[in-house]
């Protein structure tokens, strides 16, 4: 019994530390804004009417980087999907509390790029997503 609860706190640390290594979670991401003018990233929301609106992530100064949270695990959340996002012009932004018909999402916004990024795709870019 003795050698029992003597083991007992060196299995439970070695079980512990094998657990740790499966544990990698992001939580942030990095854009870079490789152009001189500023742009938005955001994703496209719906209200309970059917309604579309993007919803400002962030905006990258020309030239620079912005880094986004998550509140999950990037692996977790994005292991069987992707992370889909719009770049926008910043002077051609929708008003943040406007909804309109979802087939005006471009129409609303310039749309410079629409991205669908894979967690391979973040891993092996070190969790930073360029444009362009």
């Amino acid at each position: 019994m003795k050698r029992m609860i003597l083991y007992f706190p060196l299995i439970a640390l070695l079980i512990s530390s094998f657990g740790c290594e499966k544990l990698k979670c992001h939580r942030e991401f990095t854009f870079v804004n490789n152009t001189s003018d500023s742009v938005v990233i955001g994703n496209a929301i719906h209200n309970v009417y059917g309604n579309c609106n993007i919803n400002r992530w962030n905006t990258v100064s020309p030239n620079g980087e912005a880094e986004n949270d998550y509140r999950h695990c990037l692996e977790a959340e994005f292991s069987k999907k992707n992370l889909e996002f719009y770049m926008i012009a910043a002077d051609n932004f929708n008003n943040q509390e406007d909804f309109y018909p979802c087939d005006s999402i471009e129409f609303m916004n310039e749309i410079l790029e629409e991205y669908s990024v894979t967690l391979d795709e973040l891993q092996e870019n070190d969790f930073k997503v360029y444009y362009p």
